[in-house]
């Protein structure tokens, strides 16, 4: 299993400039920001707190995945976005995890939210 650097208690901040492919088993917590597509095989991937993917706005999500805060995707090139969430778990939008990222990003605030699918 690998774990980015952010624990429950200290989340941290994670940008990736370009594609990110994630397999194996991954743990995370923070904001993790995917300037391109995000796409994710095999293995189990967990992450507490924010996902943005800007760029092409394409995400593909296969196998398990639990995302527990939010995940915000937005074609900053001019299309359309892209989302696929397929397998066990799924996004759950969670205030709570949301509230512990407040120290990161102090002046954010959540004004609307949508449940897809």
């Amino acid at each position: 299993d690998k774990t980015f650097p952010g624990k429950p208690e200290a989340p941290g901040i994670f940008v990736a400039k370009g594609d990110v492919r994630l397999t194996g088993n991954l743990t995370g917590y923070g904001i993790l920001i995917v300037d391109g597509g995000l796409a994710k095989g095999a293995g189990t991937f967990q992450w507490e707190g924010l996902i943005i993917v800007l760029g092409d706005g394409n995400v593909d999500i296969r196998g398990t995945f639990d995302l527990y805060g939010a995940l915000l995707v937005a074609n900053t090139n001019g299309g359309a976005t892209e989302v696929t969430v397929k397998g066990d778990g799924g996004v759950n939008y969670s205030s709570q995890a949301l509230c512990r990222l407040r120290d990161l990003a102090p002046t954010s605030t959540v004004i609307a939210w949508q449940q897809v699918g």
